[in-house]
């Protein structure tokens, strides 16, 4: 996919290398038995080209009841300043996919 990068080189590029691993373990947390795709993915609209970049935790949320897509989207979009310092948390965004 056009504008991937390497999750380790950008995490520590970024200064966040020491929150992915508690970003990637509260969406497991959210999403069990879920498959996750993580990856550096490129915001098209991004003014400015260190901001351009965020890590996606992709899950693949076949079958789940929108109910509960909203309420496990509202708990990560909470929780994540929980694992993350806020100046921080743009560098992680959640998506979902669909099989």
């Amino acid at each position: 996919m056009s504008g991937e990068r390497e999750i380790g080189p950008f995490a520590d590029g970024r200064g966040v290398a020491d929150y992915a691993p508690a970003v990637l373990a509260m969406t497991r947390r959210l999403y069990p038995s879920r498959a996750i795709r993580s990856r550096v993915e490129r915001d098209p609209e991004g003014q400015e080209e260190h901001e351009d970049y965020y890590i996606l935790f992709d899950v693949d949320v076949t079958g789940l009841p929108a109910e509960q897509l909203t309420e496990t989207q509202r708990q990560w979009c909470q929780e994540i300043f929980r694992h993350c310092p806020a100046p921080l948390v743009g560098a992680f965004r959640l998506g979902w996919a669909v099989d």
